[in-house]
């Protein structure tokens, strides 16, 4: 299969040719990025209850947000996170 956009982003930007992740599951996997944490302890993926609001309130964007940065987020978000609580995330969601 020839592929040459995603070649020339690899040739031009950073390409891990050996990499691993924690928690494979797509929902799982995002919580772990929105909260630096492992899934044993913010205790999402699919089926479970949202995240906690303590785990929330030190998620990057909330941090951003406090640090007088503009957040949004476009795109799939998969997280299970009450709608109130996404809006201390981001200013555009």
């Amino acid at each position: 299969m020839k592929t040459p956009n995603i070649d020339k982003l690899a040739k031009q930007g950073a390409r891990f040719p050996n990499m691993f992740v924690t928690t494979s599951i797509c929902a799982a996997s995002r919580a772990s990025i929105l909260t630096g944490l492992y899934e044993r302890t913010h205790g999402f993926t699919f089926g479970t209850p949202p995240i906690s609001d303590k785990h929330i309130s030190d998620t990057y964007p909330v941090q951003l947000r406090a640090a007088g940065y503009r957040t949004g987020f476009i795109g799939k978000f998969g997280v299970g996170i009450p709608r109130e609580a996404r809006e201390k995330m981001s200013d555009y969601f």
